[in-house]
């Protein structure tokens, strides 16, 4: 037993903080630090403990981001997050009132159409798309469209033929004829002159020349 009387005095040990501001690309994101959710991005935490933590990133459509972090005392640490979306995949079908006609996706090439059958496109990307339809001798067809993910497009796509002209000249051995074309009347007849018609469309037409007391050309 000593007579003596030690005194001690205990000191508790001092914490040591630092910073951490972490943002993401698209903002909004939920943050878990070590499993515990901490926020949403932009997080601003300015009392946190030093030392080593693993975050998790996380926003609906895209992956989970994670890394690992080191808080030092007295600092902030800065990261940005810059989360990938989640690719899914719709189709497009194509249905075209022609054989034969080209399908460009976004300027790449896809296929031929069948007429009146549909020509199926699989795996396409979720977003916009824009889709063209190219045939010879016909106006071309396009147009922007919106794939969901597993949904289809049903694309209907009526093409048109380019319309074209001619001219059709008429000598005719009688004057003040009238020149008919399917039916419709253009014009009168000039005795062994031609006469001439221009602009009319492509194709096959009846051609009638009808004068009184004369049999009908036809």
């Amino acid at each position: 037993v000593s007579s003596e009387v030690l005194h001690y005095q205990v000191i508790g040990r001092r914490e040591e903080i630092g910073g951490l501001r972490l943002d993401s690309t698209p903002q909004g994101a939920e943050v878990y630090l070590n499993d515990r959710y901490a926020g949403k991005t932009p997080l601003d935490m300015d009392q946190i403990s030093a030392g080593d933590y693993m975050a998790r990133v996380e926003y609906p459509g895209y992956q989970t981001w994670t890394r690992s972090i080191q808080i030092t005392p007295g600092r902030t640490a800065f990261v940005h997050a810059n989360l990938v979306s989640i690719e899914r995949y719709g189709s497009i079908a194509v249905r075209c009132n022609e054989n034969n006609a080209r399908i460009y996706l976004d300027g790449q090439y896809k296929g031929l159409t069948e007429k009146n059958r549909n020509v199926l496109m699989e795996q396409i990307r979720e977003g916009s798309h824009d889709i063209r339809i190219v045939l010879s001798g016909y106006l071309e067809w396009s147009q922007r469209i919106e794939v969901k993910p597993n949904q289809r497009v049903q694309l209907t796509v009526n093409l048109n033929r380019i319309a074209r002209t001619g001219s059709l000249d008429i000598t005719c051995d009688v004057d003040n004829a009238r020149i008919y074309l399917d039916g419709k009347y253009y014009r009168d007849t000039i005795i062994n002159r031609s006469v001439s018609i221009s602009n009319i469309q492509e194709g096959n037409y009846e051609l009638k020349i009808s004068k009184d007391g004369y049999q009908d050309y036809v």
